[in-house]
């Protein structure tokens, strides 16, 4: 089973295996997803060079 989780609009899948999960647990779990998922976004958009920022020679 798996639940889905939303922080504001995003969504975040957390498997519940057969539903025994308490909902500490499963918050918790759906929280350090979303911070990381939240920590992947957030360095992918600071590693890209912006056009007006960009160099050329």
């Amino acid at each position: 089973m798996k639940v889905t989780v939303s922080f504001g609009k995003t969504g975040i899948v957390v498997p519940c295996k057969d539903g025994r999960l308490r909902v500490r647990d499963l918050t918790q779990q759906a929280l350090q997803r979303y911070l990381k998922t939240k920590e992947k976004v957030r360095q992918k958009h600071t590693t890209l060079p912006h056009p007006l920022h960009t160099k050329i020679t």
